[in-house]
């Protein structure tokens, strides 16, 4: 019998892709990298494989950071009166004891800010940010086009950047096919508010034919961590152990 003839199809495609995980938190920022592969069969099946040795990694040394919260990054920007970005993170909180500092152009807490809620507090953030925002001659929306810009360029394009330097340094990137930016946003916001910030952060993070962004909820991001992270299957079992242990008393 002649040997059957391989097709496109039963051939599985791995491809090597960085994923970026991102947490916009009110106050603070946290960034962290997994090095995973995406795994596709030829038929339109396509999935994501962790290695279960692969850690995530969170990234910490931003700049301007004070050890205890160098794995953070504070949300705070600061413009000048040009209505230019010149400070932001860790720099734009330290420079507030500065005598320079000039409270008008300082902006924080531009997340809630943007949410159309009918609540009184958030009515007040929002009132306050388009305030700051029309002083400078832009919108709400652009401080998350300028945040997500800069953290953008300095975990992918910096020397300094944590995450070049965990993946070994000079042109690392160039070895994965997609870099994944996974953004969790809060569930009990309404589709159309996590359709503003999800278009603002895309603006950000630029054009760039690698790069791939997905908005998933907190909720199912703590779920998916409890599920799949090995140490919390530890704690399931000392947790079960331990009921066993008392409704024997």
């Amino acid at each position: 019998m002649a040997p059957r003839s391989v097709e496109v199809h039963d051939i599985s495609q791995r491809e090597q892709i960085l994923v970026l995980g991102i947490d916009p938190g009110t106050t603070s920022f946290k960034v962290a990298a997994l090095e995973a592969s995406q795994v596709s069969d030829g038929k339109g099946n396509m999935y994501i494989d962790k290695d279960p040795y692969q850690q995530i990694i969170p990234l910490s040394h931003f700049p301007g950071f004070e050890r205890i919260d160098s794995n953070t990054v504070p949300t705070a920007l600061i413009y000048n009166e040009k209505g230019e970005l010149v400070k932001w993170g860790h720099h734009a909180i330290n420079f507030q004891a500065d005598d320079r500092f000039d409270p008008e152009f300082f902006v924080a807490y531009w997340k809630l800010g943007l949410r159309t809620s009918s609540s009184p507090a958030a009515r007040h953030l929002r009132r306050n940010l388009e305030t700051t925002a029309k002083r400078l001659g832009t919108t709400p929306e652009k401080f998350i086009v300028d945040f997500f810009r800069v953290v953008r360029q300095f975990v992918l394009d910096n020397e300094n950047s944590p995450l070049l330097e965990h993946l070994g340094g000079g042109q690392p990137l160039q070895e994965f096919k997609y870099i994944d930016i996974v953004i969790a946003l809060p569930p009990g916001w309404p589709r159309q508010e996590h359709r503003s910030f999800t278009s603002a952060a895309t603006q950000g993070l630029g054009d760039n034919c690698k790069l791939r962004i997905f908005t998933v909820s907190e909720t199912e991001c703590v779920l998916n961590q409890w599920i799949t992270e090995p140490r919390q299957r530890k704690k399931v079992k000392v947790l079960t152990s331990l009921s066993l242990i008392m409704s024997r008393r």
